[in-house]
């Protein structure tokens, strides 16, 4: 007889298995579920895949399947539709300079809606990206009525992200504003910037927008059904302390058959061995046939079985590859009911695999002017583009000197190089327990 196996199901819609946007207690959302209900099969329909062979030899299927429909992508342009749902307090209101149109105390929902664009080409790792609000409101907590936030305060971010550099360029963003340069050679204004790749990577889930992404949870899809087989291996048959065991780490049930197939992965993790598993986190992976096994449901849930985050996905097939037609990615408060934030994308247009201009991954792309600064605070070095070229080097201040000191203007190794940018995105090491999914509009504007 299957044992019964409790799990939660996936935040399809903002008021499935009871989450939603307020601030009003709505109770614990984690509400248990049969699993034959979660994959909607009947008990007789389904079965727990007991043998850790069995299990190893199943993921290991699945990683191969997805991670092939993935490696189908070579170039990948187009642009997604996403939607921005998260509350802000009285200093986010005086932030946008709003005060005198909120005259109500919160809490005030603010939704954002916009466009993020992509050119990619994945065999060197190119990205060029551009996330633009067009239109962000402020809704009092369970009201329809809305206050509009000006555009102004929304604007458009542009990033090219290669193997080893990350630039970006803010029309808001002037180089004057943050750079130690001598303020009487210099005069303030909206520049291209370089800053350190991990700034690129703390932006991933707000305006450094990897299409491929989409195509994971923490990492890609393969990557996650790797780590579940390297913990079968690691564990094994044998039982460890406190019943950490493959058998309990690791569970996996499927239904159906053909088209039909359905499989859910709960993988529970704790800090370490020596911990009960009444202390695990738990990972729920929802996987159908009909989405070529890319996950349909990410569930994440605490120890005390608080629903923590939430992850669904649809799909489109184009030209016989699996892309994210829809994603909802969720943050639930510490009461398990609460959706704290949402970003949702939505599909809007693509092209598959054909060529991409050279051009796409250069400074040119952002339509910047020729002559404007590139500040670079990486090497901390100011430059002029020109003509696809970095020339006119000045270093930036030195501690010790000021505004009023006279800086020469020193040669800077491959001032004048061109600007092909070649390479690609740092993927994570690790699996994350919740993603920072929202930024404040601040937050999107630009790494300060």
């Amino acid at each position: 007889m299957m044992e019964t196996v409790t799990m939660m199901s996936g935040c399809r819609t903002l008021d499935l298995a009871g989450l939603r946007f307020t601030r009003r207690r709505a109770g614990k959302a984690a509400v248990p579920l049969l699993l034959a209900a979660l994959i909607g099969a009947t008990a007789a329909e389904c079965a727990e895949i007991g043998d850790v062979k069995t299990k190893i030899a199943t993921l290991e299927k699945l990683a191969a399947e997805v991670k092939a429909n993935r490696d189908k992508i070579v170039t990948w342009s187009g642009e997604y539709a996403f939607g921005d749902k998260y509350f802000i307090n009285k200093k986010g209101i005086s932030e946008l300079n709003i005060e005198d149109k909120v005259s109500e105390k919160g809490p005030w929902l603010r939704q954002d809606v916009g466009i993020v664009r992509f050119i990619l080409s994945a065999p060197d790792n190119s990205l060029y990206t551009s996330i633009s609000t067009e239109r962000s409101t402020l809704i009092r907590d369970g009201e329809k009525n809305s206050i509009d936030i000006p555009l102004p305060n929304c604007l458009p971010q542009q990033s090219i992200v290669t193997s080893d550099k990350y630039y970006f360029f803010h029309p808001g963003l002037q180089y004057g504003q943050f750079e130690r340069l001598p303020r009487d050679r210099v005069e303030p204004e909206p520049a291209v910037f370089r800053d350190p790749m991990q700034k690129a990577q703390e932006l991933k889930d707000s305006v450094v927008v990897d299409p491929r992404n989409l195509l994971g949870y923490a990492r890609p899809f393969s990557e996650e059904l790797e780590t579940a087989v390297y913990l079968l291996r690691e564990l094994g048959s044998k039982p460890l302390p406190n019943g950490m065991n493959a058998a309990r780490v690791v569970r996996i049930v499927e239904s159906g058959a053909g088209d039909e197939r359905k499989y859910v992965i709960l993988i529970s993790l704790t800090r370490n061995p020596q911990e009960d598993l009444s202390k695990a986190m738990q990972f729920q992976l929802v996987l159908e046939a009909k989405n070529g096994y890319n996950f349909t449901d990410v569930t994440v849930k605490t120890p005390d079985g608080r629903v923590a985050q939430t992850m669904h996905w649809e799909y489109q097939k184009r030209d016989g590859i699996f892309l994210p037609g829809k994603v909802i990615r969720a943050n639930v408060e510490g009461d398990g009911a609460t959706i704290a934030n949402e970003r949702v994308y939505t599909l809007k247009s693509c092209q598959l695999n054909a060529p991409i201009s050279a051009s796409a991954f250069t400074i040119g792309q952002f339509g910047v002017k020729d002559g404007t600064r590139v500040m670079d605070r990486v090497e901390e070095v100011c430059y002029r583009y020109r003509d696809g070229k970095l020339v006119e080097p000045v270093r930036f201040l030195r501690p010790g000197e000021g505004p009023g000191d006279s800086v020469p203007v020193e040669p800077v190794e491959g001032g004048s190089r061109g600007w092909r940018l070649i390479a690609g995105l740092i993927g994570l090491a690790a699996v994350a327990v919740v993603a920072v999914l929202l930024r404040r509009a601040k937050g999107r504007s630009a790494p300060q």
